[in-house]
């Protein structure tokens, strides 16, 4: 934390946001990073994304 704020890395997939119980563990990874006073970078998860369902370009 060059600046003094801690971040943490989220890697998405599509899947992650259509199936419920992914989901939920998402949010509560987020909530969790949030309550812990960290900054969330969120983005999408290129190495097991499959083209065809890519939620966008990285």
């Amino acid at each position: 934390a060059r600046y003094g704020i801690p971040v943490g890395q989220v890697l998405l997939t599509h899947a992650d946001l259509r199936q419920r119980e992914r989901h939920l563990n998402a949010r509560n990874t987020l909530s969790y990073l949030l309550e812990a006073g960290a900054i969330p970078i969120i983005n999408e998860n290129d190495t097991v994304a499959v083209k065809e369902i890519k939620v966008g370009d990285n």
